[in-house]
C-alpha cells in the first residue's frame, strides 16, 4: 500500500511540474560550476534512483528504476550503469545490466554497493521467482562483460518484499538491508510493515538470508527505505518512512516515522531502539532518506514535510534538515538546522521542497543534499528542485542553493550526491534532461 502511495506521490511531482512551471527560464546566478554529465534516453535506462558510488579509480556506478532494450516491461526493467572519464575529460557510459523482468528481477530502486574485488551489489523492487525482488550480484568478466547473479529472490509474507533501501556490507563480508513490505507485522489497511534483513555466504558457495528483524507498526515504525549506516561498534541505523509514534500530526496509526538503531546482541541476535519519532509540523516527518555519521556519533538526516506549516500547506510544511546527538543518558537530542520554505503557496519556495535524499559532507566539512521541488528562476517562476549547501554560522545553520533546475538540465533530484575527494559532488535527476528520462550531474561548491 504505502509503495502504491510514493509511486502516486511521484506521478503528481511530474504532472504538476509539467503543468505549472513555464521551462526553458534561466536560472538564478550561482558560484557553484555544474555540468550534466550523462543523459538517459530509454533505450539506456530512464528515471535515475538510489545514491551513486564510486570505485578507487573515479568511475562512477548506479541504477536506473526503468528502461533498457528488453519488452518485457512496458518502458524498460531498469538498467545498472558505469560512467567513466575519459582523457579528453568527457565522460562516456557502459550499461552493465539491463533487467528482462523475469527471475533476474525487475525496477531496481536503491543504489549500488561494491565490494573489495569490485564486484557490486544492489536489489530490485520486483521479479525474481517470488515476484518480490532479488538481491543481486554483478561481477566483470574477462571478456568485458558483467555477469549477474541473483543472491536471494524475497517471497513476500515473512520472508520480505520490495526491498528499496541501499545496502550495506559489515567487516565480515554479510549484506544488510530493508524491505519496504513483507514480514510478521500487519500495518496500514492490512498491508505488511517490512522487514531488516542480512544475506550472507554460505558453506555451499551460495547466499542464505535470514530475518533480523521484522517491524510492526505504530510506534515500532514501518516503512524502510532509506540506506543503512554502521557505527563503529557494529550497531546501524536507519529510517523507516512511517509509524514512531501513534500520537503526532500523521494521523493515530501512521505516524510520521522514526530513525532506528539495531544493536547486536549476546544471544547472536539483533535488538531495535527508537532513536528518534517524527511529529511532523515543526520537527519534520516521514524520513525517505538515511542517515549519516559524524566522527562523534551524531546522526544527521532529512525529513520531506514538516518544519514550517504555514509553508507547502498541503503536505504540513517542506521539509528539513535535522541531527540527533546522544545526550549520555541513553537518549538522543533532536534539533531542527534548517526547516524549507519561504512563503505561503504550496509550490513557490526558493529554499526548495521535499528534501527526499540523504546528506552527505562535503569540502569544509558542510553538508549537502538534494531538495526534490522547489528553487526560484530568475522570471519569478518555480523549478524542478536545487542542490543546497548547509553551513554553520554564530547563528545555527545556513543554506546556500549551489543550483535550481529547469527542466531543461534535469528536474526533481531526489537522491544524496556522492563527494569524489576533490571538491566535486556527483548526483541524479529522476526527471529532465534533453529526453526526460534524467540526468547524472556533476557540480563543484
Amino acid at each position: 500500500m504505502i509503495n502504491k502511495m510514493r509511486q502516486n506521490f511521484w506521478k503528481w511531482v511530474a504532472v504538476t511540474a509539467l503543468t505549472i512551471i513555464a521551462s526553458g527560464s534561466e536560472v538564478l546566478a550561482q558560484s557553484a560550476t555544474f555540468t550534466i554529465i550523462n543523459q538517459f534516453n530509454g533505450a539506456d535506462g530512464r528515471q535515475p534512483v538510489g545514491n551513486l558510488i564510486s570505485d578507487s579509480v573515479g568511475n562512477i556506478y548506479g541504477v536506473t528504476n526503468e528502461g533498457g532494450k528488453t519488452s518485457q516491461c512496458s518502458n524498460g526493467c531498469g538498467t545498472v550503469f558505469k560512467l567513466s572519464k575519459t582523457s579528453s575529460g568527457r565522460w562516456t557510459r557502459t550499461v552493465l545490466h539491463e533487467f528482462a523482468g523475469g527471475t533476474d528481477g525487475s525496477f531496481p530502486g536503491a543504489g549500488l554497493v561494491m565490494d573489495s574485488h569490485g564486484n557490486v551489489y544492489g536489489t530490485t523492487q520486483l521479479g525474481g521467482v517470488g515476484s518480490s525482488g532479488v538481491v543481486y550480484e554483478l561481477s566483470p568478466t574477462e571478456s568485458g562483460s558483467w555477469k549477474e547473479n541473483v543472491l536471494h529472490a524475497f517471497q513476500g509474507g515473512r520472508d520480505g518484499a520490495q526491498p528499496y533501501s541501499q545496502m550495506v556490507f559489515d567487516g565480515m563480508g554479510n549484506l544488510y538491508g530493508t524491505t519496504s513490505e513483507g514480514g510478521t507485522g500487519n500495518c496500514g489497511s492490512g498491508g505488511s510493515c517490512g522487514t531488516v534483513f542480512e544475506v550472507s555466504p554460505n558453506a555451499s558457495g551460495g547466499w542464505s538470508e535470514t530475518i533480523i528483524y521484522n517491524f510492526s507498526g505504530n510506534g515500532d515504525g514501518w516503512d524502510p527505505v532509506g540506506p543503512l549506516v554502521f557505527d563503529n561498534h557494529g550497531n546501524f541505523y536507519g529510517t523507516a518512512v512511517m509509524g514512531g509514534s501513534s500520537n503526532d500530526d500523521c494521523g493515530p496509526y501512521y505516524g510520521c516515522g522514526e530513525v532506528f538503531q539495531l544493536s547486536p546482541s549476546s544471544d547472536g541476535g539483533w535488538s531495535k531502539a527508537t532513536v528518534y519519532a517524527f511529529q511532523e509540523d515543526l520537527n519534520g516527518g516521514y524520513p525517505y532518506g538515511g542517515v549519516i555519521l559524524d566522527a562523534e556519533g551524531n546522526l544527521y538526516g532529512t525529513d520531506s514535510t514538516g518544519g514550517r506549516p504555514s509553508d507547502c500547506q498541503a503536505f504540513q510544511g517542506c521539509g528539513l534538515a535535522f541531527a540527533l546527538r546522544p545526550n549520555g543518558k541513553g537518549a538522543w537530542t533532536e534539533s531542527t538546522l534548517f526547516a524549507f520554505g519561504d512563503s505561503k503557496d504550496d509550490f513557490g519556495t526558493s529554499t526548495g521542497a521535499f528534501p527526499y535524499g540523504s546528506l552527505v559532507f562535503g569540502p569544509s566539512g558542510y553538508l549537502y543534499g538534494t531538495a526534490s521541488y522547489g528553487g526560484r528562476l530568475n522570471n519569478g517562476n518555480n523549478a524542478y528542485g536545487v542542490i543546497f549547501q548547509l553551513s554553520p554560522d554564530a547563528e545555527g545553520w545556513k543554506e546556500t542553493v549551489l543550483h535550481v533546475f529547469h527542466l531543461s538540465d534535469g528536474a526533481n533530484p531526489a537522491y544524496g550526491l556522492l563527494p569524489d575527494g576533490s571538491g566535486n559532488l556527483f548526483g541524479t535527476t529522476f526527471l529532465g534532461g534533453q529526453n526526460n528520462g534524467g540526468v547524472v550531474f556533476e557540480i563543484t561548491p
